[in-house]
């Protein structure tokens, strides 16, 4: 229980996003045609809106990862700026 009160916010979203995922992989293996045309549409309306939300966190993040950050180069001149 420490662990998880002490945890970071980043440690928290990796642990609850390698939950989901397991969850999926669960759902796939354990899935099976409903064959009644309500439930498969349910289904599929439940997994659409995961989806949609599984995107809009994977551009969130995308952002968060790829922010710009000086390129070694940039690094380079700035010390050489700094020298003088």
């Amino acid at each position: 229980m420490k662990e998880f009160i002490e945890e970071t916010t980043t440690e928290r979203a990796v642990r609850r996003v390698e939950s989901c995922t397991y969850t999926m992989i669960s759902i796939i293996d354990e899935l099976v045609d409903p064959e009644n045309v309500e439930d498969r549409a349910d289904l599929l309306v439940a997994i659409e809106e995961l989806y949609e939300v599984a995107m809009s966190l994977v551009d969130d993040v995308r952002g968060i990862a790829w922010q710009y950050t000086l390129t070694p180069a940039e690094i380079s001149a700035q010390e050489e700026d700094n020298d003088w």
